[in-house]
């Protein structure tokens, strides 16, 4: 096989594996803390299964390790970029599913009529809380030094395109 075949092939096997077992562990235990869970899921094992393939695959240079290594960490940061998202209950994905299972299409109002206004948010918040991006103070919440660090990259990309923050 080729180097760059190679690269390929064991950077998206490296994945592969590290997705399989997210998904085993997932079924096993669902962690509380996503990010950190997927992080050790997917860069302790990579490192391993690539250690595994360098000392198994002696004609691959140093350079195709690195490549192997790049492939493998793109692949994993993009995942776990997407993963809160397809695990989330997503209006814009439930309404699709809702108009994609009807025969004869819905209207907006019965498309209203499937979701509760009182807990469209309430899972969000949940979520935000347990990841500790926002905290309770008395009877609001407020933005954690966590949750600050997360948004500061967003909002400056929003000003230098001239969009007002928290709106599209």
């Amino acid at each position: 096989m080729s180097a760059p075949a190679s690269i390929l092939a064991f950077g998206f096997s490296t994945f592969f594996c590290c997705l399989c077992l997210h998904v085993l562990l997932w079924r096993l235990r669902h962690p509380h803390h996503h990010v950190g869970a997927l992080l050790s899921v997917f860069f302790i094992p990579g490192a391993v299964l690539i250690g595994l393939i360098a000392l198994g695959c002696r004609q691959l240079t140093l350079a195709d390790l690195a490549a192997i290594a790049i492939l493998h960490t793109a692949l994993s940061c993009a995942y776990i970029q997407i993963y809160p998202a397809s695990q989330a209950d997503s209006p814009s994905l439930k309404i699709l599913v809702l108009v994609g299972r009807s025969e004869t299409g819905l209207t907006a109002e019965e498309i209203r009529s499937f979701f509760d206004p009182k807990t469209l948010f309430s899972d969000r918040i949940h979520d935000l809380l347990n990841a500790k991006l926002i905290y309770q103070s008395g009877e609001k919440l407020a933005l954690s030094s966590k949750g600050e660090k997360m948004i500061a990259p967003f909002l400056m990309l929003r000003k230098a395109l001239g969009l007002p923050a928290g709106r599209g």
